[in-house]
């Protein structure tokens, strides 16, 4: 493959995986925003905010000296990337350890503390993310990467959807109050009295 033509392929495979992931990123946010409303929605953004603070002592400058590394020896890579791997999970638990004393000590209410725990794993997600892409980017295997890299935003995007539906910070779903979670055991909603019989007709979950 010709040095124009292998250009080519890897701008446009590294194009790719930013359009896919800025995609991503926005069909999440517009629905989130749409589910939670402003207020819950300000609570999400603040957790993301704290999360990403905490994400950089996962990366700490590692990638550069990891894609150095791996293009140096690529008959060790495999090897290089496993050291690398240990590093970023010791930091990521290490960060996790951070959010979760972070989380101790504001002040926030339940909810947005069990918000924050659950979307501080992605840390240790992030690890092992960043380390694929670093050790298929230093061989050269751009369409791995940006594999990996998309795979990234859907198991954010992902870990947003599930504390969304779990009701880690309060209720998803307009309309409903935090009764209205009964209705994922099996207790139908339509049935008790007052303003608690209005989740029967928003909340997405069999009666």
């Amino acid at each position: 493959m010709s040095f124009l033509r292998r250009l080519a392929r890897n701008s446009g495979l590294v194009m790719a995986d930013q359009v896919t992931n800025a995609l991503i990123s926005f069909l999440f946010v517009a629905f989130v925003a749409r589910r939670l409303g402003t207020d819950a929605f300000g609570v999400y953004m603040l957790a993301i905010a704290v999360v990403r603070f905490f994400s950089m002592l996962v990366n700490l400058g590692i990638s550069p000296i990891a894609l150095r590394e791996i293009a140096r020896d690529r008959e060790q890579a495999g090897a290089v990337a496993g050291r690398f791997l240990a590093l970023r999970l010791l930091l990521g638990t290490i960060a996790y350890g951070g959010l979760a004393l972070f989380v101790a000590v504001a002040g926030y209410d339940p909810a947005t503390d069990r918000l924050l725990l659950l979307l501080g794993l992605t840390l240790i997600a992030e690890a092992v993310g960043q380390t694929c892409a670093d050790l298929f980017t230093g061989r050269e295997r751009f369409a791995r990467t940006a594999a990996v890299q998309i795979a990234a935003g859907a198991v954010n995007a992902g870990a947003g959807i599930l504390a969304l539906l779990a009701g880690a910070w309060g209720s998803p779903w307009p309309g409903c109050c935090s009764r209205c979670r009964s209705c994922r055991s099996g207790m139908c909603a339509s049935t008790a009295p007052g303003p608690w019989s209005s989740c029967a007709r928003s909340c997405p979950w069999p009666h």
